[in-house]
């Protein structure tokens, strides 16, 4: 519903997120993140391009045991 509410008033350019999920949904905080906030630049095949660069989740630490 929030991604649809984002394209309906044009924003484009940003992921839809959910913040406050701890809370009782009634005080859940919708909103759009910019992509351009997340880009790297790296080169690639000889050229600079703008990437999201990767995050690699630790299968083995403890925050991803706990999940």
């Amino acid at each position: 519903m929030n991604a649809a509410i984002l394209v309906e008033k044009g924003f484009t350019g940003v992921m839809s997120c959910i913040g406050n999920l701890k809370a009782e949904v009634e005080e859940w905080v919708p909103s759009g993140y910019p992509l351009v906030a997340m880009m790297n630049v790296e080169v690639r095949k000889g050229k600079n391009v703008p990437v999201i660069k990767k995050a690699l989740t630790d299968l083995n630490g403890k925050l991803f045991k706990i999940f």
